[in-house]
């Protein structure tokens, strides 16, 4: 008799939805919106949920962030980025200015402002970086970077494409768009080249200033390391005048006189005298670690020179004691990249070499753990707390360490376990079919050196012919550490 809120609200409470909404506009626009958003939700928790089903009525009334959050937690990331692509582009705008009028057709679309678009297109992002993660997580490097170059974030795209070893693919993005980090990539690449032997490519690349190269001394390096690697006869003072550098005598012979003590080891290396050039980068970091407290610029450079040497050629006592300061600060460096299942590796392997070769080395080894721990936390919090407390409660170790682990040991019992998880520190390499078997022998399972587990995906196979890990594994070994896990000394550079 006249009252329509009342028979809508009935007839929805029968279950003919339909009907109410045919009604409810005679109410008020506003209590058929609430109707339909209603009958929506309503669809969505019946026996027979359908995303589709609700996707014309979020629609009606202009809620299709709505239904693009819905699509995006189950995972139907394309349905998603269709929705909030048409939203950004203001597609239902004209849904929000219906009026009670005389006039027929559309109405006009109502304008947006500045805080709706930005939303709009924030979520534009946030569809497509959740869609980069996704195909980066399961090695499928290109789609992410695809994805984030879809909604002109060229900067997330070449982190995706490093995440997967796509070296060739990240350069030439950087360079076509003259993007951030083009720098680090284009000497990931150059390694790349130096491991397939093409040093003339590999040149080209780090004397380009176009492509982030140029400097003096990254040419200089990559000369010691072609000095080094090369196999039989090598003119040296020839290559050295073809590529603009001084004669090795005269390196030599002006190498004492270099106040710096990394320009000193670099004209040691560039004499041919690789010895006494490592002999003053060791020196130079057990001064740097020896202090009171130090950062990753007082020892990238010393860490780069010795990089560039043959560790296998040099003597026994200075090979151990490089290996174990290049694979500490190896450690530290994949703490840092977030590179968490090479961390312990690394760490443990710093630890061995100075054990067993009796090595004076300016960091205890409590120390070692304690830095170790302290970041392992974040991954495997069980282990984490049961070596904090193991060196909170060990005579030997320093007093210092001591209350230091103590503190760090409260500090993980008062913090809620929810936050605290792998996804705070991890930046792991996923290549390409990491998430496919391995391949190797069910009846021989192949077990990675560096995790002690059966290898996933990609088999990288070491030196020694025996020892294996994952590829992206490997990956991310030689991006913080040059020479091979098995200790021997050898260039360590995956393909």
């Amino acid at each position: 008799l006249g009252n329509l809120q009342r028979y809508c609200e009935i007839t929805r409470d029968l279950g003919d939805w339909e009907k109410a909404i045919a009604m409810a506009p005679a109410v008020s626009l506003e209590f058929w919106g609430d109707l339909v958003k209603a009958y929506a939700q309503d669809k969505l928790t019946s026996n027979q949920a359908n995303l589709s089903d609700a996707l014309p009525w979020y629609i009606a009334i202009n809620k299709p962030e709505i239904l693009t959050n819905l699509y995006v937690n189950s995972e139907q990331y394309n349905d998603a980025f269709i929705l909030a692509q048409i939203n950004s582009m203001g597609g239902y705008n004209h849904l929000t200015s219906a009026s009670l009028g005389d006039g027929g057709g559309a109405p006009p679309a109502k304008p947006r402002n500045a805080k709706e678009q930005r939303e709009s297109a924030q979520q534009v992002q946030h569809i497509r970086s959740v869609m980069g993660n996704s195909h980066s997580a399961t090695g499928e490097a290109v789609m992410a970077a695809c994805c984030h170059l879809s909604a002109d974030d060229s900067h997330l795209a070449i982190f995706k494409l490093m995440k997967g070893n796509e070296l060739e693919l990240a350069a030439a993005i950087c360079w076509a768009l003259e993007a951030r980090g083009t720098v680090g990539v284009s000497t990931q690449l150059a390694r790349m080249c130096e491991a397939e032997e093409d040093w003339e490519l590999a040149m080209q690349i780090i004397a380009d200033p176009s492509k982030g190269g140029g400097a003096t001394w990254d040419q200089q390096l990559a000369a010691v390391r072609y000095v080094g690697r090369s196999s039989g006869d090598l003119d040296i003072p020839g290559y050295y005048s073809s590529i603009g550098l001084n004669s090795p005598e005269r390196y030599l012979q002006e190498a004492s006189a270099q106040t710096d003590e990394n320009s000193k080891a670099m004209f040691y290396m560039l004499g041919c005298a690789p010895d006494k050039g490592v002999e003053v980068c060791l020196q130079h970091l057990n001064q740097v670690l020896s202090g009171p407290s130090w950062c990753a610029e007082d020892v990238e450079s010393t860490v780069k020179l010795l990089s560039s040497v043959q560790a296998h050629l040099l003597p026994k006592q200075s090979r151990f004691l490089m290996l174990a300061y290049l694979s500490y600060l190896g450690g530290l460096m994949a703490i840092w990249e977030g590179y968490s299942t090479v961390v312990s590796f690394l760490m443990e392997q710093a630890r061995q070499l100075v054990r067993q070769n009796s090595l004076e080395f300016p960091v205890t080894l409590s120390l070692i753990s304690l830095q170790e721990l302290s970041y392992k936390m974040f991954s495997d919090r069980a282990e984490a707390m049961r070596g904090l407390q193991q060196i909170s409660t060990t005579e030997w170790v320093p007093a210092a360490l001591q209350a230091t682990a103590a503190a760090l040991l409260a500090f993980a019992n008062h913090v809620p376990t929810d936050i605290i998880s792998p996804s705070v520190s991890e930046n792991l390499v996923v290549p390409t079919a990491a998430s496919m078997p391995s391949g190797s022998n069910h009846r021989a399972v192949t077990n990675s050196l560096i995790t002690l587990k059966p290898i996933q995906g990609p088999v990288f196979i070491l030196d020694d012919g025996k020892s294996a890990m994952s590829l992206g594994d490997a990956v991310m070994v030689s991006r913080v550490f040059a020479f091979s896990p098995t200790g021997s000394g050898k260039v360590f550079q995956p393909r």
